[in-house]
């Protein structure tokens, strides 16, 4: 993990630590926060930076649209807000 880290200084940018609001479809929204590898807890509203919408959403900025690609099919969601 820490060979391909990098620093950002950049608010705007979804990287492990922060929340990130998304919405999943026209009348559902989600807020995560994004956590290292291996460490999600969905009840918690924890996501793994491993997981399908976790590596979706690693660098994305508000307005961003991701395609998510998870083992029951690909999706798309759309980044709302990152802080």
């Amino acid at each position: 993990i820490l060979e391909r880290a990098r620093v950002t200084d950049r608010p705007d940018i979804v990287v492990i630590g922060r929340r990130v609001t998304v919405e999943l479809d026209e009348t559902e929204r989600a807020r995560f926060r994004l956590v290292l590898p291996a460490g999600g807890d969905p009840d918690r509203g924890w996501i793994g930076a491993d997981s399908p919408l976790g590596e979706a959403l690693l660098e994305r900025r508000a307005g961003d649209r991701v395609t998510v690609h998870a083992p029951s099919g690909p999706w798309e969601a759309r980044v709302i807000d990152v802080d």
